[in-house]
């Protein structure tokens, strides 16, 4: 029987929340969304409100990609989270069942059976398996 085990390095935030990536407030055009970001508790401002634009980068960037997205876009999106210091951007393709790990060292590339290490960014954690991941509720299956 394994033990569990909480964790509280941080916090996962949803879709909505602005990332301003140290730009100069003249030139904004390095703010992205994530779909899914994580910042450690360190890195969130005192009395940071997550309804306003979060100075810096998130520790970890996912971007959920669909049909409809540009590919030079995602990848400028990649390039800008990992040289403003965003640890891991993780490129998810639900229709292939794959993710895409970048770190400013390497990327790697999960499908199939695999399963993410996560210990870069949450210590202590277990690798999480891609059928956890692209996991559907039964009243979507």
């Amino acid at each position: 029987m394994r033990k569990s085990h909480q964790h509280d390095i941080g916090v996962v935030l949803p879709d909505g929340v602005t990332y301003l990536m140290y730009s100069p407030v003249s030139g904004l055009i390095d703010a992205y969304e994530p779909d899914v970001s994580f910042i450690r508790h360190e890195n969130v401002p005192a009395g940071w409100n997550p309804e306003k634009p979060h100075p810096g980068m998130p520790d970890l960037a996912v971007e959920i990609v669909s049909p409809g997205n540009d590919a030079d876009v995602l990848q400028q999106k990649r390039h800008t989270y990992l040289e403003k210091g965003t640890q891991q951007v993780w490129l998810v393709y639900p229709r292939l069942r794959e993710v895409q790990v970048y770190t400013r060292e390497a990327v790697r590339i999960y499908s199939g059976a695999d399963a993410i290490d996560l210990s870069d960014v949450f210590p202590g954690l277990e690798p999480l398996g891609l059928t956890v991941i692209f996991k559907l509720p039964s009243w979507a299956q």
